[in-house]
């Protein structure tokens, strides 16, 4: 059971990559030139008022220093 979860993850997280380069291509044929999609616009546009949420969550449950070099340079 676990092992049909995490293989139903992994299929899911390959379609978001698929949908996400196809939407990509098209953004970087319309501009012109080569258009990437930040991780952080991305999680703004699927979970809205949550995104504020998500800063204060890991500085205090994981590690400070997770938030601003790792994670802040990842979502840019």
């Amino acid at each position: 059971m676990v092992r049909f979860l995490l293989r139903l993850i992994g299929y899911l997280f390959v379609a978001a990559g698929f949908v996400a380069l196809v939407i990509d291509g098209a953004r970087s044929i319309a501009n012109a030139g080569l258009r990437f999609t930040p991780v952080g616009e991305v999680l703004i546009a699927l979970i809205q008022e949550r995104y504020q949420l998500i800063q204060p969550a890991i500085e205090r449950n994981l590690h400070p220093w997770l938030w601003d070099p790792l994670l802040l340079g990842v979502l840019r």
